[in-house]
């Protein structure tokens, strides 16, 4: 891989605009074929849309399954086979996680107590780790 070099990107999904940043510009991809896409644009639309629920647990996280495929790359990133996103919440699949992890039924969302992503950029609301270390005994 060198500068400049350029790959055909395809937007596996069929009805999905798929938005990536790269450098702070934003690229938008309808379904299809994109040729001339230079590399690294494409690497980051690989690594922005995960399909949900396809990343093994126990190992690499780099390796995962992509609403984007690149014609002529090795696998996994060179599957251009139809796809559409999953209704999974995470990216791991809890189908390979052990114990009480991989049961979907124990499995929940929490409030972990930060404050919102509106209040930390405003600094309206701080948060003590160690209070609520105290309080969670």
């Amino acid at each position: 891989m060198q500068f400049g070099d350029t790959v055909t990107l395809v937007n596996r999904t069929s009805k999905s605009v798929l938005g990536v940043q790269w450098d702070g510009v934003h690229y938008h991809f309808p379904p299809g074929e994109h040729p001339n896409i230079p590399i690294q644009i494409a690497i980051a639309a690989l690594k922005q849309h995960p399909l949900m629920g396809s990343e093994d647990p126990l190992g690499d996280p780099g390796i995962f399954r992509s609403l984007f495929g690149i014609r002529g790359a090795s696998d996994p990133f060179g599957d251009i086979t139809p796809l559409e996103q999953t209704d999974a919440d995470e990216r791991i699949d809890r189908s390979k996680v052990m114990g009480v992890g991989g049961d979907k039924k124990q499995v929940r969302k929490i409030n972990a107590g930060g404050p919102t992503h509106f209040d930390a950029r405003m600094g309206t609301e701080t948060v003590n780790l160690q209070d609520d270390a105290v309080t969670r005994r």
